[in-house]
């Protein structure tokens, strides 16, 4: 993928080898992510900031587009059930030069609103895949 445009897939797989696709949508939004993955950090007492920074993590934020139950009991049970709800992942990314990143990824919180119960319209479906 050269660009992002409103038809980009996430894709999920089993192993990093890319071989076995899980699953595949895509979300009516995205937010893209850094979060900074402190050690410690605080004041001493001069009043100057300490930080030991140990890492940074990518997180992606999704929002499905209005769904029936069926399709979005898919998309958890491929994230929530494999590898220890761990998995490979590729997702958009400003970072990289072609706006792709891949690697091991959790589902964060998920969540989803009943728009019309009797005809099973699911809407603003929500959930987060933060990098391992």
């Amino acid at each position: 993928m050269a660009y992002i445009d409103a038809s980009s897939k996430i894709t999920i797989w089993t192993d990093s080898t890319k071989t076995t696709e899980v699953i595949s949508f895509v979300p009516q939004s995205f937010k893209w992510s850094i979060q900074a993955v402190d050690y410690e950090a605080g004041r001493v007492a001069s009043g100057d900031m300490e930080r030991n920074m140990v890492n940074e993590k990518r997180k992606a934020e999704f929002t499905l587009p209005p769904i029936s139950a069926k399709t979005y009991h898919d998309i958890m049970k491929a994230i929530c059930g494999i590898a220890n709800a761990e998995f490979y992942c590729t997702i958009p990314d400003l970072l990289a030069d072609d706006y792709e990143y891949s690697g091991w990824f959790y589902v964060g919180d998920r969540s989803i609103d009943a728009y019309s119960w009797g005809l099973d319209i699911w809407q603003n479906g929500s959930f987060n895949f933060i990098e391992v």
